[in-house]
């Protein structure tokens, strides 16, 4: 049972032509079996569960519209007012719609069918055009470009003529190359009549226009030796196996520019949404649900986040900062300080040998401490004894965890501390790189880390950075982006850059090719979408895309690619805080030497 409802639009166009025209048809009884024959064989080739008929009211009752109510269906009667609404968004697009037109193009007619068939101009169109067989080329000619201008390209006409010579043949309504008619209904890959066909899967070489950015993963471009443009990228893979599958030529909108890559967020800008390119190589999102009947289908699920450098291994010299710290040197000051003055107490009281430069440092007492050998004063002071016995097991214990420690840290070395969430980055002092059209995009969800951004309008350079792992910014990447980086960081020595669940910063991202409004080659498109990821072409572009990615990027890169890193001499970085010791030694040598010539000079002066 054919389930459908009958949409009437009626119009003010009278005309007394097209009466003339519909009393000269009412009496045949062949058209009534002729339309509802038609009608039965467009059903059996594929089902449409709603029919949608829109003529003039200048155009009264006939044969035809005898066949359609014989259909025992709910009909709707409508005036243009209320037919003019969005159709997709209330009923089912499995559709017919019936054009019923005098010997003129009604453009009021047709600017209704547009509003009411937005977002599903490719659905089946039967027009019924009521004219002499003298008009039937002009009338083919507007309405061929009427049907261009709304993207129709499924539609089939009939003409009935006015003078009484009956019914024209059936023309079918062919987009590709150009939009042409044709009155062959018979289709040799089904070896069969087909009133409507899907007139995608030829396009008999049209030349769309496209346009590709330079985003690695997604889309790459480059001059081979011999100076030839060669293209790799799993969504510009695609958007090649669309024209070589569906016979169509691709041709660059706009050069490319070799050494300044467009940023993909200004072709969406420049081109896409300015309807210069039929299909572009770069994919788009949107939170808006408006912006998605655009859309294709979804090509893929991606995140969006922040690639931080890797906590490096501290250096030689910060090891040595870190054993020589203000707790170690406490400990061996306060302890000189202490053991000193109890030598000098035990020497003053037991001996009665008084040395005031021994009462805070002694000599003895500091080489000790820190287990090296010193000479002990002969005494028969069992307390002086005990103070050595201190010293000895002090300076043993001391000078076996220094080893210990220092054995520990430069055989395995120390991380500084490894960024893992949004509030470390947000403290680090390290800043994030980012692109000024990425941050807009963002909008509300950059704001937290705005004191850690710099904002950039040069994209080849921030391209280059973060494509050669420069560790002097964090970046911001998608997820495709980073599975690509970390296979090429399975050849150096160590990982350069990593990130964390705290890192992501969109965990949701569907990213679809972006279309014209309408496009008649969304169809298309979406069902090449479904192939590619049933067959796992998707996967087999990436690798291939790595592959590229290598020979442009050789892995003799600085980062290296030895797992096992050559030992490098001592520098004088390294030695940073044993020069810095060694000159503070000297200082305060030096200070103490000066005011011993002081204090010597006062003394033999006063005498």
């Amino acid at each position: 049972m054919l389930t459908s409802i009958v949409l009437l639009l009626t119009s003010i166009w009278y005309t007394t032509g097209s009466l003339l025209a519909s009393n000269a048809m009412v009496h045949s009884n062949e058209h009534y079996k002729y339309f509802e024959s038609l009608l039965e064989d467009i059903n059996k080739e594929q089902t449409f569960e709603t029919l949608l008929m829109l003529k003039s009211a200048s155009i009264p009752n006939y044969e035809l519209h005898q066949a359609i109510y014989r259909y025992p269906v709910p009909k709707m009667l409508l005036t243009k007012a209320q037919a003019d609404f969005y159709y997709r968004s209330q009923f089912n697009s499995e559709i017919l719609t019936i054009i019923i037109m005098a010997s003129y193009l009604d453009n009021e007619i047709m600017q209704t069918l547009g509003t009411i068939l937005e977002n599903m101009r490719q659905s089946r169109i039967f027009t019924i055009a009521l004219c002499m067989k003298t008009k039937e080329n002009e009338f083919k000619h507007h309405f061929l470009l009427g049907c261009k201008s709304l993207n129709l390209t499924n539609n089939l006409l009939q003409f009935v003529y006015s003078d009484g010579c009956g019914l024209s043949k059936l023309w079918i309504l062919k987009p590709y190359p150009i939009y042409h008619w044709d009155s062959n209904l018979y289709d040799t890959s089904h070896n069969k009549v087909l009133y409507y066909r899907q007139h995608w899967r030829n396009m008999q070489n049209k030349t769309l226009l496209t346009y590709v950015d330079n985003s690695t993963t997604k889309s790459l471009y480059y001059r081979d030796d011999w100076g030839n443009l060669k293209l790799n990228g799993y969504v510009v893979r695609l958007i090649m196996l669309f024209a070589e599958l569906y016979n169509a030529t691709l041709k660059m909108a706009f050069p490319l520019s070799d050494h300044n890559s467009m940023h993909y967020t200004l072709i969406l800008k420049e081109m896409v949404r300015k309807n210069l390119l039929d299909i572009p190589m770069v994919t788009d999102t949107s939170t808006s649900e408006r912006m998605w009947w655009n859309f294709s289908d979804t090509y893929e699920y991606d995140q969006g986040l922040f690639m931080v450098p890797c906590a490096q291994p501290l250096s030689i010299g910060e090891v040595y900062g870190i054993l020589l710290n203000g707790y170690f040197l406490g400990c061996i000051a306060g302890g000189t300080m202490l053991l000193s003055f109890m030598h000098f107490m035990i020497d003053y009281i037991l001996e009665d040998w008084l040395q005031w430069s021994h009462l805070l440092l002694s000599d003895r007492i500091f080489r000790g401490l820190i287990g090296q050998t010193f000479m002990a004063r002969q005494s028969t002071s069992s307390s002086l004894k005990i103070v050595y016995l201190i010293l000895f097991v002090l300076g043993l214990y001391l000078s076996t965890l220094f080893s210990v420690s220092v054995s520990s840290l430069f055989t395995r070395p120390s991380y500084h501390p490894q960024i893992e969430t949004a509030n470390d980055l947000m403290k680090s002092p390290l800043k994030i790189l980012l692109y000024e059209e990425d941050a807009f995009n963002m909008g509300i969800h950059i704001k937290p880390y705005q004191d850690s951004v710099i904002l950039t309008r040069n994209f080849p350079h921030l391209q280059e950075l973060r494509h050669n792992l420069n560790t002097t910014y964090s970046y911001y990447s998608s997820l495709a982006f980073w599975k690509m980086t970390m296979r090429k960081q399975t050849i150096f020595a160590r990982q350069i850059f990593c990130t964390s669940e705290n890192l992501t910063i969109f965990p949701y991202l569907p990213w679809a090719i972006p279309l014209q409004k309408n496009s008649p080659y969304k169809e298309a498109l979406n069902n090449l979408i479904h192939w590619v990821h049933a067959f796992g072409l998707m996967e087999a572009w990436i690798s291939s895309t790595f592959e590229d990615i290598l020979k442009l990027q050789p892995t003799t890169s600085r980062h290296g690619n030895d797992k096992s890193p050559e030992p490098k001499p001592l520098t004088l970085s390294d030695m940073y805080w044993i020069w810095i010791m060694l000159m503070g030694g000297h200082m305060l040598a030096g200070i103490v030497f000066f005011l011993e010539l002081f204090w010597s000079f006062r003394k033999n002066y006063i005498k």
